[in-house]
């Protein structure tokens, strides 16, 4: 369900570098299984 969302938030801003205008803390690195919610999560900076 948030396969969508994750994939055009990547399409959408890089993962490097933030600041500035963007308004995201540096991608939160995840297990490469982890849920997609906590993939969406740790896009935008936080931790899952």
């Amino acid at each position: 369900m948030l396969a969508g969302p994750l994939a055009a938030m990547r399409r959408a801003g890089a993962a490097e570098p933030r600041g500035g205008r963007v308004p995201f803390a540096a991608v939160v690195e995840v297990d490469a299984d982890a849920a997609d919610i906590d993939r969406l999560v740790s896009w935008y900076g936080r931790k899952p």
